[in-house]
């Protein structure tokens, strides 16, 4: 399915998805969530698909757990390639300083983001 979220330009599942397990964590969410904040792709990268696949599971969750959303908080600095075939320890590699907070935004002191990506790295 992620394959086709990432790959098959179809956006629509990563909102289903997000509200699919949304309707699950609703059950035993305690609400200490301040902001959804999606793994943002490169430009270059979102430009090429039309979309992000992980603000689109973002999405589906927001709506179910009543959070706000926050995409613009988070920028990928550097574009790298693709982590598919990657090992866990180089997934960590990968992605050790290719983000940082966008210029102009604040992560204020005591925020508890829950950081929504595509993967388990």
């Amino acid at each position: 399915m992620l394959h086709t979220l990432k790959y098959r330009n179809n956006p629509e599942l990563g909102l289903l998805l997000g509200k699919v397990c949304g309707d699950k964590l609703r059950r035993t969410y305690d609400g200490v969530f301040s902001e959804i904040v999606p793994v943002p792709l490169h430009t270059s990268r979102q430009k090429s698909r039309g979309y992000n696949q992980s603000a689109m599971f973002g999405k589906g969750l927001s709506e179910k757990l009543a959070i706000p959303m926050n995409e613009n908080l988070l920028a990928r600095v550097i574009k790298t390639e693709t982590q598919t075939r990657k090992s866990k320890l180089r997934r960590w590699e990968n992605v050790d300083t290719i983000f940082r907070v966008s210029p102009g935004k604040v992560i204020a002191p005591g925020s508890h983001l829950l950081l929504v990506d595509d993967v388990v790295t």
